[in-house]
């Protein structure tokens, strides 16, 4: 529901990690994929993100869904969607992808695509309904989840939950709201 919401836009952070081996983070809109049964973002080919994931394709990311007072923490792989793509499916994918996109930012991607031929004194049409060939699109598949249920009444009454995949299973494991610690049977954490 949070990455389906219209009215609540899932804009979260992801990171990924630079040829120097640090970290970068960013916003992207988050959307959900339910054909691939994963969720993902699209992404210009030419940007350092892109180039960062096809160097080394792991992902972590956070977003939060104030309507639904959840944050949702992920890692996992990245796997690349890029224009050159022969299945047809993966084509429909990135048309897909880039009706979502407002209409201002597909005009921003024709413009940089065509940025040689402006500098040169042409001046290039486009369609913005066509999707520009610098599209392309950042799958992620998480393999941990760690889920906080907020209580704005009282911060200790909030529930947090770690996914981990294992063989193909989620495998769930409530934890302590401000560790990361297991949860005892009993007290107060």
């Amino acid at each position: 529901e949070s990455l389906e919401d219209a009215g609540n836009p899932a804009f979260g952070q992801v990171a990924t990690v630079d040829e120097r081996g640090l970290p970068q983070l960013r916003t992207v809109h988050l959307r959900l994929i339910p054909e691939r049964g994963c969720f993902g973002f699209a992404c210009h080919i030419r940007s350092p993100k892109w180039r960062e994931l096809a160097a080394k394709p792991a992902l972590s990311g956070c977003w939060v869904d104030y309507k639904r007072l959840t944050q949702f923490r992920w890692e996992g792989r990245a796997q690349l969607l890029g224009p050159e793509a022969e299945d047809a499916k993966a084509r429909l994918l990135l048309d897909r992808m880039w009706s979502l996109i407002r209409p201002d930012v597909r005009k921003a991607y024709w413009l940089d695509h065509w940025q040689p031929h402006l500098k040169a004194g042409s001046q290039p049409g486009f369609d913005v309904a066509e999707r520009c060939p610098a599209l392309g699109a950042v799958l992620c598949l998480p393999e941990r989840w760690d889920i906080f249920e907020m209580d704005l009444q009282d911060y200790t009454s909030g529930r947090r939950t770690l996914y981990s995949l294992k063989k193909g299973l989620w495998i769930p494991r409530k934890i302590s709201l401000l560790h990361g610690a297991p949860r005892s049977s009993g007290g107060r954490h």
